[in-house]
């Protein structure tokens, strides 16, 4: 009786440490929050000065903006795939080209097409449009329009890694975005295609750079009660994530510097001197 009273009491000591080592080493998990901050577009322009009206009609052709184009990559094996799903969330890069077709391309466009149209009004001439694309217009309105004004934007993001850390449960990356491409605008017949002003407008020259901190957790931890006190002794109480803060600042400065050379480079007195050359064009006496 005694031996058996002995064996259970060892037995049940065996099972009270195989309880406490499982509760000690079990899968716990530690989720970090993250402080992001967000960005506030100001799309908004400087009071025009209103030039004398003339009775020349400008269409206006929507501005379209062109990112960087996605390389076709060759279909992936079975293990690549896995691989890759295993470690997208080691990826310490911020994919700022999404973030930008997500939440402010069409913000941007209609705030760019906008602009434009009150420069164009501002420079005294009446409006047509706007059209998303010039084949859009018909042959009467061909016919009636001075000239087109026509934008093309070719728009991209370059973001710049300085530095990435990792640490047990996240990592920490230091970069800043640089805003790069060309506007070109230009001025056309539009039954002919004639061009009669093009400019170009290099974005690198505007020189638009804006840092950012992106934190972002890699790792649940997955250490039992002892490792999980570690992961929250050492980590951060938030991460830190201003990349929506830093594409929204360079968005609006490139906004700002865009349109004021927009402004500057359409002269109405220089488009108001095409008119013998769209009259031949046009085959019109009048308009």
């Amino acid at each position: 009786m005694s031996d058996k009273f002995s064996l259970a009491k060892t037995l049940l000591k065996v099972g009270l440490v195989g309880i406490v080592t499982t509760i000690l080493f079990s899968g716990c998990s530690t989720t970090l929050q993250t402080q992001r901050e967000i960005g506030t577009l100001n799309l908004t322009s400087k009071k025009l000065k209103q030039l004398k009206p003339t009775k020349r009609v400008i269409a206006i052709i929507s501005p379209k903006i062109a990112g960087k184009k996605q390389q076709t990559q060759a279909p992936k094996s079975r293990l690549e795939i896995m691989m890759m799903q295993r470690m997208g969330n080691m990826n310490a890069n911020y994919n700022f080209d999404s973030a930008f077709s997500k939440n402010y391309a069409r913000r941007l466009n209609n705030a760019l097409e906008d602009s434009v149209s009150e420069i164009i009004s501002a420079k005294g001439f009446k409006l047509k449009g706007p059209y998303k694309e010039l084949d859009d217009m018909t042959y009467q309105d061909k016919k009636k329009v001075y000239l087109a004004f026509v934008p093309k934007i070719d728009f991209t993001i370059e973001n710049k890694v300085i530095n990435t850390k990792r640490h047990r449960l996240y990592t920490h990356s230091d970069g800043v975005i640089q805003i790069g491409g060309n506007v070109i605008i230009s001025m056309l017949e539009p039954m002919t295609g004639q061009v009669f002003i093009k400019r170009r407008i290099s974005l690198s020259d505007f020189n638009i750079q804006e840092p950012y901190v992106y934190e972002k957790q890699i790792s649940d931890g997955s250490g039992g009660l002892i490792g999980t006190a570690i992961d929250k002794s050492t980590a951060p109480k938030k991460l830190i994530d201003t990349t929506d803060v830093a594409l929204a600042k360079a968005i609006n400065e490139f906004y700002a510097k865009t349109i004021q050379k927009v402004n500057a480079y359409l002269d109405k007195e220089e488009i108001l001197s095409f008119k013998e050359d769209i009259l031949k064009l046009k085959g019109l006496k009048r308009f």
